[in-house]
């Protein structure tokens, strides 16, 4: 093989680091990886392995638990000098072993489109496209006007559960994205369980109208931390682990669902409350033919460019 694997140990960082600057031309390295290792470091609910040769590292991958029985791997990378000896494949199976002993489900990733060998390596892992993500990003200008707010905006009620439930989890923008939705950046399994959490906690936006809910959005503040000039999203419990960089919001849509008028109704209480609590930016995770997506351009939400989520379900939860 002519490698080892193992995973990190603290005084392994800087490796990492090099193998980055080592390699800043390649064209799908994800330079911002190398300060989100350094965060990592932190975090205890996560684990990073490495693969070694000559005690120099030659490539690396994460692997974090995440909500609702979902887990997350990221930050692959192979030296090009050591490719096509299935070490991206060993680091990978690593990562599904521990996420499968942690008690997931799902183990989710992302690949850029374009990244044919990466996808490729993935499904030969048995990964396999859920939908292509777009992310729309919207700067809040405190000075931006907001249209006045309507009566009928409400946070949903927990009494109202199994009518909220059904609306969200049978409407085309949920079932569009075979029931995965972005939450805290990372992909989740968007169930019974998850709604009612997300209701609890005041996550869950409405518009009512005559008596019938007429738009739903789930959004949320997130934490976010800047190392390096990269802004990180995470988790709060992770986000309270860590000392590394500058701390800060953002604002996080998930999922909009309802009529247009409806929608841009709920988006302006949203706002207010954003710029309330005095956070600068706010994202919304679409998806390729998400018929709302024009709504959110009305409003002066940018387009970022497209990135593939993929899905491994583990044997025994299929």
């Amino acid at each position: 093989m002519g490698y080892l694997i193992n995973t990190l140990k603290k005084d392994e960082l800087k490796g990492i680091i090099d193998l980055y600057l080592r390699n800043t031309q390649e064209q799908f390295l994800y330079k911002g990886d190398r300060f989100l290792y350094e965060l990592l470091m932190d975090v205890k609910e996560k684990k990073i392995f490495i693969a070694k040769r000559r005690k120099q590292i030659i490539g690396c991958i994460y692997a974090l638990k995440h909500f609702s029985g979902s887990g997350w791997l990221g930050g692959l990378f192979i030296d090009p000098v050591h490719r096509r000896k299935r070490t991206g494949i060993n680091l990978v199976k690593c990562c599904l072993e521990y996420l499968k002993n942690k008690g997931c489900i799902n183990a989710f990733l992302f690949t850029d489109p374009n990244n044919l060998a990466a996808i490729s390596l993935f499904k030969k892992l048995e990964f396999y496209l859920v939908y292509r993500r777009v992310r729309f990003y919207k700067k809040l200008d405190s000075e931006e006007y907001c249209p006045p707010l309507v009566e009928g905006i409400k946070f949903a009620d927990e009494s109202d559960f199994d009518k909220l439930k059904n609306l969200i989890l049978y409407s085309p923008e949920v079932k569009g994205r075979d029931n995965i939705i972005l939450y805290y950046y990372y992909p989740v399994n968007l169930n019974e369980d998850m709604i009612r959490s997300l209701i609890k906690r005041d996550k869950v936006l409405t518009y009512i109208h005559k008596g019938e809910y007429e738009g739903v959005i789930i959004f949320q503040e997130v934490p976010k931390v800047i190392i390096g000039e990269v802004d990180f999203i995470i988790k709060d419990e992770l986000a309270s682990q860590t000392k590394r960089g500058k701390k800060g919001k953002y604002g996080e849509i998930n999922i909009a669902i309802g009529s247009e008028k409806a929608i841009l109704y709920i988006l302006s209480k949203i706002f207010n409350i954003l710029k309330k609590h005095k956070i600068k930016g706010v994202n919304y995770y679409s998806y390729i033919g998400d018929t709302h997506a024009p709504t959110f351009e009305k409003v002066s939400f940018e387009r970022i460019k497209p990135i593939n989520v993929m899905r491994y379900t583990f044997l025994g939860y299929l």
